[in-house]
């Protein structure tokens, strides 16, 4: 039987096929700011400095004031890290009461369940901790403070990992960087060893020592790559946070993947009895 669809009325839009198009612009809307911000930041930080015959970092209160202010969650977790890159690059300067005031903005976004358990979010937030690492170094009232808010965000980010809540690879794998980046700064630890935290018991258990030798047995490939190649430089700093190499070695093999050991041994194996020219 032959149907009549010319009734003047539109096809059918289903529900997925709306959800699908609004997920893509969505998606490319905060691409473009992305790269609105970058493009806009890079050319405020950059341009002073490049213009300096000292070459000195540049100073910008307005353009500090314009990122922490920043009322738009979405806007802030994407200035705030380009901001800080620049910071890390020594091209901006950002004192600390800036970098108290960006702490307590991303605890605040953290704390939101609606951006508490957004993977671009907390990535962006260990973005900003590795760019401001070099910042929070300073020994006075102030550095004490951003040290605890900094704590603070540490024991929530080392809980997706001790508590097996992280379900991305790619925040597991940004969380690894995080650490390894952190104990090219501090080595001896002595951040997490010496705080004066209410939960200080809490980050002796989760130090970064302790922490990267549990992603050896993440069920992602990629992640596991990542904290082989860290974990492998940790011998090269034992005499910095006092441990023997065999016992961190014996750490490591607690969190070895199934048949590991077997493979490690069998190559040593075949190492020890070929010959070389």
């Amino acid at each position: 039987m032959d149907v009549d669809d010319k009734d003047g009325f539109a096809p059918i839009r289903t529900t997925t096929r709306q959800n699908k198009t609004a997920d893509t612009v969505n998606t490319t809307d905060v691409e473009f700011l992305e790269r609105l911000l970058e493009t806009c930041i890079s050319f405020l930080a950059c341009g002073p400095y490049l213009q300096s015959t000292t070459q000195k970092a540049t100073r910008d209160v307005d353009l500090t004031q314009l990122v922490i202010k920043c009322e738009d969650p979405d806007k802030f977790r994407i200035a705030c890290p380009i901001l800080f890159r620049f910071v890390r690059r020594r091209i901006f300067h950002s004192s600390l009461k800036t970098l108290h005031s960006c702490l307590i903005e991303f605890g605040d976004v953290l704390t939101r369940y609606a951006y508490s358990k957004q993977q671009t979010v907390i990535i962006a937030s260990l973005d900003f901790l590795n760019s401001a690492l070099g910042v929070w170094k300073a020994d006075d009232q102030l550095a004490n403070e951003v040290q605890l808010d900094l704590q603070k965000i540490y024991i929530w980010l080392s809980g997706l990992l001790v508590k097996r809540s992280c379900r991305s690879w790619a925040l597991r794998d940004a969380i690894a960087r995080f650490l390894g980046q952190y104990l090219a700064e501090d080595p001896s630890q002595e951040f997490w060893i010496k705080s004066t935290h209410d939960d200080s018991s809490i980050l002796q258990d989760r130090l970064p020592t302790s922490l990267l030798p549990r992603l050896n047995c993440d069920r992602d490939i990629r992640v596991r790559f990542r904290a082989a190649f860290i974990n492998a430089s940790l011998f090269s700093i034992t005499h910095h946070f006092k441990q023997p190499p065999l016992e961190l070695y014996e750490l490591m093999k607690r969190f070895f993947p199934p048949h590991l050991e077997k493979q490690v041994l069998s190559i040593l194996w075949f190492a020890s009895t070929e010959s070389f020219p």
